[in-house]
């Protein structure tokens, strides 16, 4: 059976038979959004659906949920900022805090010994500069590695952190998660049904839950086994989805003082008949108290679990390679046991690891607005495999075609909001900006810059 979790006004708990307090009848009047999915894209939908006042149920399939592997946007892949403007005011008007989004110089490369603008960056048209970008990494990093970042006042995934935890306890969101229950179908009344709930996501157990409309924002690779919908999905084909490993630590004190705002971008060493040069992606947040790093893994890769595991250890000893020395790891605590030089691993007091299938795309176009079937327009389906920056043009895209009167009464912009977003969307369009924002020598993992 799905486990239902409530917010400030918790409904009856399947089977507790104890109510905390009645939900107030306003909310219960409100239609209903089914919303699918654990990433930003669903994030970003539930947050505006609440504030164009949906009832919303947020369903968790159980999925590992990966943070954000940048802690930045690309200007590219966000229509100039639009869409990055639009979740900073979805934040703010959740009261999570963030500043109006701004090009910055973010993405540090790994090389002769110290932390680097990649030489890429310096192509000032930026439509070259993607195809360098393209050119240097492998394909699904280019997913996490902006081609011209725009950052906020906090880390993305510490946004997407706390807007989380606002919304889990919303009074309009109901939580649902399905744990080891599979969804197996998607399911839609015929016209002129009476019902207002016309759309219901079908549980393994036989459970259905109803709703006005459905966004489905989780994996697309699961949708070819869910009965009510064509076989095959038009838009999922031909994607090559495969897997994210991810890491996230906590440190005992705060770290990595030199690159706080910054996206890490190192190599990893490549096993004997390994073809694949891979690059590990990560950021500090939390004030340099926790740090996160993602790893892409190929399609042919996911089922093999001592390979992952191997993959594990191998990012494990970049970071330890790399992060050395008082500069990103702070004098040795007292009564500490370690002896001369530190690494990051040794600041760690816990670790989270995550590893998530279909959690990004190998090919395909990413898509600049949700993907309809014409037999079911009241499904809408986003998705998180082509990175952040996707997602949230997704969600923006969203708003407009579902919810436009957020962009008219819910989100009311500042006058000086407007002005800051005008200037964000000014800067993306200027060629010279990346000399405008160049940073000056490399960080040097061991020595201060």
């Amino acid at each position: 059976m799905a486990r239902a979790k409530k917010g400030n006004a918790a409904r009856e708990a399947e089977g507790n038979g104890q109510t905390e307090k009645q939900i107030d009848p306003a909310i219960l009047a409100r239609p209903r959004l089914l919303v699918v999915g654990d990433g930003l894209s669903a994030l970003g939908t539930v947050a505006a659906a609440v504030l164009a006042n949906w009832r919303v149920t947020w369903i968790s399939t159980g999925t590992a949920r990966v943070l954000s592997p940048a802690p930045v946007l690309d200007s590219v892949s966000v229509a100039g900022g639009g869409a990055a403007g639009t979740f900073a005011l979805l934040a703010e008007k959740h009261g999570v805090p963030c500043g109006l989004p701004r090009p910055v110089s973010a993405v540090r490369e790994f090389r002769t010994k110290a932390f680097r603008e990649p030489v890429w960056m310096k192509v000032a048209d930026t439509d070259a500069r993607r195809l360098e970008r393209d050119d240097s990494y492998w394909i699904p990093e280019t997913r996490f590695i902006p081609t011209l970042a725009i950052g906020f006042d906090r880390p993305l995934g510490e946004i997407e952190r706390d807007l989380r935890r606002v919304l889990l306890a919303h009074d309009a969101v109901e939580r649902i998660e399905t744990g080891s229950t599979p969804i197996c179908g998607l399911e839609m009344s015929p016209a002129g049904s009476d019902s207002d709930e016309t759309v219901r996501v079908v549980l393994g157990s036989g459970q259905k839950i109803s709703g006005r409309r459905l966004v489905y924002a989780d994996r697309w690779s699961k949708l070819a086994a869910m009965d009510g919908l064509p076989k095959p999905i038009p838009f999922a084909r031909g994607r090559q989805p495969s897997g994210l490993l991810q890491v996230g630590f906590t440190h005992a004190a705060p770290e990595g003082a030199s690159g706080q705002g910054l996206e890490f971008v190192l190599g990893v060493h490549k096993d004997a008949g390994e073809e694949i040069e891979r690059s590990l992606v990560g950021y500090f947040y939390d004030g340099g108290r926790s740090s996160v790093w993602t790893l892409a893994l190929a399609p042919e890769e996911l089922e093999d679990n001592h390979l992952i595991a191997k993959k594990l250890r191998r990012m494990k000893q970049s970071l330890e390679k790399v992060f050395t020395g008082e500069e990103w790891c702070g004098p040795a605590l007292e009564g500490s046991s370690a002896q001369g030089s530190r690494d990051l691993l040794r600041t760690v007091s816990s670790e989270h690891v995550v590893f998530e299938e279909g959690a990004v795309f190998h090919a395909g176009e990413a898509p600049v607005k949700p993907s309809v079937l014409n037999s079911h327009r009241a499904f809408e389906f986003l998705t998180d495999g082509y990175g952040p920056s996707c997602s949230l043009v997704q969600v923006e895209v969203w708003i407009r075609s579902t919810a436009p009167e957020l962009l008219l009464s819910g989100l009311q912009r500042s006058e000086s909001s407007e002005v800051v977003l005008e200037a964000v969307a000014d800067a993306v369009s200027e060629p010279s900006v990346s000399n405008a924002f160049a940073p000056g020598e490399g960080l040097n993992p061991s020595a201060q810059a």
